[in-house]
């Protein structure tokens, strides 16, 4: 039949393309695929048919997202459908309003609520022709317990939204809140930061207030989800609700909207108060509150202790059993231990028997594999010796492994007992470890702890694995705050001049100038250069920051550049105060600042690390233009005026490049702490003639990317686990 009258006649009824009664069942997709496929040109050349074949499929693929069935109904004289599950897409074009416009499959659609879990629609039977093919997505809203619902028509269609159960995959929006005058509540979002309405804000419900009174009690049929609360009603959404802060102050809160997925996927928008009930509430919810009084129930398998310190002021805790004390401090680790261990050190066990515990019998960490990778480098400067790795033709040797009570975890947990003599002596020995471990050690800002510059004499610890050499009797004084340091660094370094000229970000001072400022009276004459180590591994980036320097230093100064070694290290000499008359008069012409810039050849680049590279721990010191931080060895030394060498020359080749440092320390007031294998008067009868440094020494010494100079030469960290027993 439709061969015969097409294109005048569209066979739609019984027998027709769409007739589901059909002997033979004809599918929608494959009965137009077979037209336009055809031999007969009819149906393709012709752009209407065209046109309503394509709407049809497409119709049909728009049919998955939504269930809906259609039924004929009557009302006002209207043709009408009432859609069941079959399948439609909805799309939301008025987010955030109370009545929202709706389309289906391109109809728009009105008088829908957008509180309803159940949003009722209807399909006008004379605008279904007009049925087409959009950007649609899947919309709905979820009901809450206050909702207002909107007279819809008989024409329906159900979508069952499914949202979570926990309130936090919602917005933090309850589906249903319970509440009442005089709850106590806390907000769950930042709503107001004026009016001080934020997330974590605690209230008592002052009033609720509807638009109109009379009509707020929704029927039984709503379900309500709190059926233990027998006196319970469940109400239309309120117009506001009134809160009683906690300085007395009254908050109207307005309901919010937020909008989210349903666990299928489906995004859907719930309208609520965003409050929860706070009569007691989570530790991580107390951050930032403060109560006069406070009960700490500690029990339970899921309890841990540590959770009470982030949130508790410090000066509360003492209250705490000392065992409690003692729990939390197990939990907590680096600089955090640290921090606890200041506030609470005598509710504390702190005894060098603990810490003996805390690094007996750790296991070793193993290097072999790291050691592997230099050997096998093209031309590498290493060979394999027993337990280790040396340097070719030289004294230089390293551990193949770490001693595990040196490993980074150990020593982070070892802060605890920062006060004991036997930390004295191993926080010194952190450095010896090898730099392919890449460890960054704890360090400390000190002026943040400026209570813990006190002079001491050495411990019978330190005096176990090192004897002294000097005759300095007592430690220098120290500067007691960051303005006296300040004040040293302007008065020695000029720094008031060239310090704004630095890049802090990319630049920071460490060092023998840094020692010298913390001292109250240092040494008479400037002995130490500015020593500028960039914290970047790109040396494009190192050049143009060294080119920026020196022009901006050039404003202030006539700049003498020396270029040390290409791209690692720069040195700037500055002269100021001089005319071209006191040269040419005999003046002496020299710098008043040296600045050495160096890019160190260790990777990764940390403070810490480079803080821990230095031959003698009193130059673990650093300044970043904000704060000055030392290592812990650094501050022994401070203390107890007496500095660790790292690198002890064993070889006369060695002597030369230490009697330099070592000589200056002494000038400052510093005696240095030597193994007792070390032979102090042969080193000083040596000859200068014999102190040849050899090639391979040389070469590494530029051009070093994993050790560093600091090799335990006399296996100091081995006598100190034997000393006590650790191994």
């Amino acid at each position: 039949m439709e061969e015969c009258t097409f294109p005048w006649i569209y066979p739609t009824g019984e027998g027709g393309e769409l007739d589901t009664k059909r002997s033979i069942p004809l599918k929608l997709r494959d009965y137009c695929k077979l037209r336009l496929m055809s031999a007969d040109k009819r149906w393709q050349a012709d752009p209407i048919w065209t046109f309503r074949a394509m709407n049809l499929i497409q119709r049909d693929d728009l049919c998955a997202a939504v269930n809906y069935h259609a039924k004929k109904l009557f009302k006002n004289d209207r043709l009408c459908y009432n859609i069941y599950p079959c399948n439609a897409v909805l799309s939301h074009r008025q987010v955030g309003k109370v009545e929202a416009s709706w389309t289906v499959l391109g109809i728009p659609l009105y008088h829908s609520s957008i509180r309803s879990k159940t949003l009722y629609i209807s399909l006008p039977w004379e605008e279904e022709r007009i049925l087409k093919r959009g950007r649609t997505q899947k919309v709905g809203m979820a009901r809450s317990s206050f909702f207002n619902p909107i007279q819809a028509s008989n024409e329906q269609c159900k979508i069952a939204l499914k949202p979570s159960e926990d309130e936090n995959e919602c917005g933090s929006m309850f589906e249903q809140l319970p509440i009442c005058i005089g709850a106590r509540v806390i907000c769950r979002r930042n709503i107001d930061f004026d009016g001080s309405m934020v997330n974590g804000t605690e209230a008592t419900v002052n009033d609720i207030v509807w638009d109109n009174s009379d009509h707020i009690i929704l029927p039984m049929s709503h379900r309500c989800i709190f059926p233990n609360l027998d006196r319970a009603i469940t109400t239309t959404l309120p117009k506001y609700i009134e809160l009683k802060l906690l300085d007395e102050s009254i908050y109207k809160m307005l309901p919010e909207e937020v909008s989210f997925k349903d666990k299928n996927g489906v995004w859907m928008t719930r309208r609520q108060f965003p409050l929860n009930l706070g009569y007691a509430i989570t530790v991580h919810r107390s951050q930032c509150m403060t109560y006069n009084k406070l009960v700490v129930d500690l029990t339970g398998i899921n309890w841990k202790p540590v959770f009470v310190y982030p949130f508790m002021d410090l000066s509360l805790l003492p209250v705490l059993p000392s065992g409690i004390i003692d729990r939390i401090s197990e939990e907590l680790s680096g600089v955090n231990l640290f921090h606890f261990t200041l506030a609470n050190e005598w509710h504390l066990t702190i005894t060098t028997y603990h810490l003996i515990q805390l690094l007996r019998l750790q296991c070793s960490l193993s290097l072999e594999n790291e050691i592997k990778s230099l050997i096998d480098m093209s031309k590498s400067p290493y060979m394999i010796t027993e337990n280790g790795i040396s340097l070719v033709l030289s004294p230089c040797k390293w551990n193949n492994f770490v001693y595990g009570a040196f490993k980074m975890h150990v020593i982070a947990k070892s802060l605890k007992y920062y006060s004991t003599d036997m930390f004295f002596l191993y926080c010194r020995l952190w450095a010896f470890s090898p730099f392919y471990y890449e460890s960054s050690y704890p360090t400390l800002d000190i002026f943040d702890y400026s209570y813990l510059f006190e002079p001491r004499p050495l411990s019978v610890d330190e005096c176990a694995l090192f004897k002294v050499w000097g005759n300095n009797q007592s430690p220098p004084k120290l500067v007691l705050n960051f303005d006296q340091f300040i004040k040293n660094l302007k008065s020695q370094y000029e720094y008031d001049i060239w310090g704004s000229y630095i890049d802090w970000n990319l630049f920071f001072i460490a060092g023998g100038s840094i020692v010298s400022c913390l001292l109250v009276q240092p040494f008479t004459g400037n002995t130490s250069d500015i020593d500028l180590f960039f914290l970047k591994e790109n040396p494009r980036l190192f050049k143009n920051a060294v080119n920026a320097l020196e022009t901006r230093l050039q404003t202030k100064y006539f700049v003498r550049r020396k270029t040390i070694w290409s791209n690692r290290l720069i040195q700037f000499d500055l002269y100021q105060r001089f005319t071209i008359n006191d040269i040419f008069n005999g003046t002496n012409f020299s710098p008043s600042i040296v600045l050495q810039l160096i890019r160190p050849t260790m990777i990764p680049i940390t403070i810490s690390r480079m803080l821990h590279s230095f031959d003698l721990d009193i130059c673990g010191a650093a300044f970043n233009s904000q704060k000055v931080i030392i290592s812990f060895s650094c501050l022994q030394a401070l203390n107890s005026g007496h500095t660790t060498c790292y690198c002890i020359p064993v070889t006369p080749s060695q002597f030369m490049r230490r009697v330099p440092r070592l000589y200056k320390y002494q000038q400052r007031g510093f005696n240095i702490l030597c193994p007792h294998q070390f032979d102090i008067n042969k080193f000083l009868a040596t000859r200068i003639e014999d102190c040849k440094e050899s090639q391979p020494e040389r070469t590494y010494r530029f051009q070093r990317r994993f050790f560093g100079d600091n090799c335990d030469s006399f296996c100091i960290q081995k006598k100190f686990c034997e000393h006590y027993r650790l191994i």
